[in-house]
């Protein structure tokens, strides 16, 4: 009877998790454009001085302005990877709680991770400063992917190590 207790929460806060996540990447994507962009910027410039102290920039070429203007873009985008890869593996650890068998957990997992990319993007077209990109569902469902997979493989490592 305790067991079936522990099991019933265990699988309720498993699931929590993956809403209080989605409710987090929400929030993110409920962000003016204008605000996103300050925020994301603030990271690169942070990340940037770091590396201008190993790496010091050119002064006299226009490399330095490329170089942060392609760190800002991968740094954005590496969110979007970031935040999937998260949601991923979430969601797969609500399906390994919840007994669904390994193959079909997998499945669905990324299933519902892409669904919800999708309706982030259709979410963020309608927020001022923002827009839909398909290519932000494609990068979103690359980390989806990396998570779920991951959270896969520690599910396979967990199930055939031996206990002393």
């Amino acid at each position: 009877m305790q067991r079936l207790k522990n099991q019933k929460l265990q699988i309720i806060l498993s699931w929590t998790a993956v809403v209080l996540w989605m409710l987090l990447i929400f929030t993110f994507s409920a962000q003016h454009g204008t605000k996103s962009t300050c925020l994301s910027d603030m990271a690169a410039e942070i990340i940037m001085k770091k590396i201008n102290v190993i790496i010091p920039p050119d002064s006299q070429t226009g490399t330095t302005t490329n170089l942060v203007k392609t760190f800002k873009y991968i740094l954005r985008k590496s969110a979007h990877i970031g935040e999937y890869f998260i949601l991923g593996a979430l969601v797969m650890n609500a399906m390994k709680t919840s007994k669904v068998p390994k193959f079909k957990a997998f499945i669905m997992s990324i299933l519902l991770c892409i669904l919800y990319a999708m309706s982030d993007e259709i979410h963020q077209h309608f927020v001022p400063g923002r827009s839909a990109q398909v290519s932000d569902v494609l990068i979103d469902t690359i980390g989806a992917i990396g998570g779920t997979g991951l959270r896969l493989l520690i599910r396979r490592r967990n199930s055939t190590s031996c206990v002393e």
